[in-house]
Parts: structure tokens; C-alpha cells; sequence
């Protein structure tokens, strides 16, 4: 972030107009800056002193100093501005309320599945290319945020209601263990219920409660909802290790497959996006393999690009 863009977030903190977005990435600079000296906007060299003095007690003991370096300008400095703009009691206090509700986060790569032991003991297992943000302490909220796929096994705390906020929906639960498949790049969000209950929202309103074996699959362009009973060991498959396919279309599959590989899938033949499948594979299988196997079983052709990040796919169309 340059400068001025971190000027612009200051100022829009400062009127109260800064995004909750906005707010974070304010936060998370702040924490990454190193401690400098710092160049005041003001002229009463008393008075500055006295201000910088608190404020770094105070803001020290909220924020410890990152390693990263995001930009060559003092914390320092940016609380002399922040002084000029709010005074320094109103910053200490929303800042410091602004930083406690900041998100702790994991991103697990292609290629992989990862386990993640929330604070409450919950576990959460992420799918290929997803991101899980999560609040440090369970103490107040069990406030969560996904991108991508996730299987949650939940305790139970009914004081404590569990929040998963993914894919424009919001589910909560107090103890069970549940599905979500939300990526950025698809237009669909998929709530798998294993066992217990849950209940989805969007924007406050109810969209539905579901239990064992109920899929809610919410579509974020029109906001529709369906919701439908499953087979849950085809949902949850792919925390076992198994790449299952009951019928989806190849363009779904591809999509699993450049999430899984790491790579890029383009269609030379359109038609072929609507072909289904049927099958279950190992995660373990190479890349090669799997398309050699999907070949055998249809008309499709695949070839790699020179540096075999990109898979052209042709062959027989369907309707």
C-alpha cells in the first residue's frame, strides 16, 4: 500500500466512514509497520511528546510489532496523524476494539487437504485452494469466514453460537458437523448438514433450517434457494482422500480438478461443459492419469501446454 492510500484510510477512519474492509487492512499495515521516529503535525512540542508518550504505552500493549515490513513509514507517524485527526483517547479505543475483532487466517494450497484446530477444539478441514479466517479467541464469538470448501465438526456451546460466513450466506450452528462449498469464482454456495441442525441466513433473513442429509445450494446472482436430500459420504468424499464425481458436469469437474492440480482448463469444444461423469478416483492420482482415465471412458482429447499449467480439453459435445 502506498502513502497516500494508507493517508486515504486514515482520514476515512478518522470521519467514520472507512469500510469494515477498510478497517482491517488499516489494522493489519499498522500491526506489520516498524516502530520510527515519527514527524508531528503539530507545534506545541509539550504536548506532542505527551501524546506520543501514551500513545505508544497504550497502543504497544494492543499491537506487538510484525516482522513484515509493508511500508518504509513509522506506526509512529501514522499515530501523530491520527492524533490531529480523532486525538488520541477515541483512536486508542476504537482502535483497539477494531484490532481484537481481526481475523486470524489459513490458506491451504492446491494439491492438499489441511486440519485446523479452532480455539474451542472445533476442527475444520480444508479443501484445495481454500482460505478459512477465524477470530483469535472463541470467548465472546465463534465468528468464521470461508472461501472455498470446508467439512466442520463442531462443539457443542450453546452459549456460543457458531458463525460461518461464506459465499453471500451466513450459517449457524452450536454443535454438529456440516459441509460448505463456497468459492469466490463459482456463482453457487453449497450447505451439506452430516449431523445436528443448522440454520442459514442472508442479510437476517431466514432461508432455511437444515438436518442430516440436506443440501442448501443458494445461487448469489439471483438469490434463489434450493434446498434437497443427499447422500452425505458423496458430499464429504473429498475429506477422505477420494475425488467423487456423481454426475456433475465436466465443467464442475474442471473446476475441482484446476482447484486440486493447480492448473488452467480451457474447452477447444463448448459443448463439451454440459458432458457428465460418473467416478471416483484417489486425490493421490496424477493428473495425467485421471485424464487418461476420463479419455478411456468417453471421446475426449486433452493436451498439455509447453509448461503444463494449462489443459486444452476436445471431443464429443453434449446438450
Amino acid at each position: 500500500m502506498t502513502e497516500q492510500y494508507i493517508e486515504e484510510l486514515i482520514q476515512k477512519y478518522a470521519d467514520g466512514t472507512a469500510t469494515e474492509e477498510e478497517i482491517l487492512k488499516l489494522m493489519k499495515w499498522y500491526h506489520a509497520a516498524p516502530i520510527g521516529d515519527v514527524l508531528w503535525h503539530t507545534t506545541d512540542p509539550g504536548e506532542q511528546q505527551h501524546v506520543y508518550n501514551r500513545m505508544l504505552r497504550r497502543l504497544k500493549k494492543a499491537i506487538s510489532p510484525g516482522r513484515a515490513k509493508v511500508l518504509n513509514l513509522s506506526w509512529a507517524k501514522v499515530a501523530a496523524i491520527l492524533v490531529v485527526f480523532i486525538g488520541a483517547a477515541m483512536m486508542v479505543l476504537r482502535f483497539t476494539n477494531s484490532f481484537s475483532s481481526s481475523y486470524i487466517t489459513v490458506t491451504n494450497p492446491p494439491g492438499k487437504i489441511k486440519m485446523v484446530r479452532l480455539p474451542d477444539s472445533s476442527s475444520v478441514w480444508l479443501n484445495a485452494s481454500s482460505t478459512l479466517s477465524y477470530v483469535p479467541s472463541f470467548k465472546n464469538k465463534r465468528a468464521l469466514k470461508l472461501d472455498g470448501e470446508a467439512y466442520f465438526e463442531v462443539t457443542h456451546d450453546p452459549e456460543h453460537p457458531f458463525k460461518v460466513d461464506a459465499g453471500g450466506v451466513q450459517t449457524t450452528v452450536l454443535g454438529t458437523s456440516f459441509n460448505i462449498k463456497a468459492y469466490a469464482a463459482s456463482n453457487t454456495t453449497d450447505i451439506s448438514v452430516v449431523t445436528g441442525k443448522v440454520k442459514v441466513t442472508n442479510k437476517a433473513k431466514d432461508l432455511a433450517v437444515l438436518t442430516p442429509s440436506m443440501l442448501l445450494e443458494y445461487n448469489r446472482k439471483d438469490q434463489t434457494v434450493h434446498t434437497r436430500t443427499i447422500n452425505t459420504n458423496s458430499v464429504i468424499s473429498w475429506q477422505k482422500g477420494i475425488l467423487q464425481f456423481e454426475g456433475q458436469t465436466l465443467a464442475e469437474i474442471a473446476s475441482t480438478l484446476e482447484r486440486w492440480y493447480g492448473v488452467t482448463i480451457i474447452f477447444a469444444s463448448p459443448g463439451m461443459r454440459n458432458c457428465r461423469y460418473y467416478m471416483g478416483l484417489e486425490n493421490t492420482i496424477s493428473l495425467d492419469k485421471l485424464l487418461a482415465t476420463m479419455s478411456e471412458l468417453t471421446e475426449m482429447q486433452y493436451a498439455f501446454s509447453s509448461d503444463r499449467k494449462t489443459i486444452t480439453l476436445s471431443g464429443k459435445e453434449c446438450q
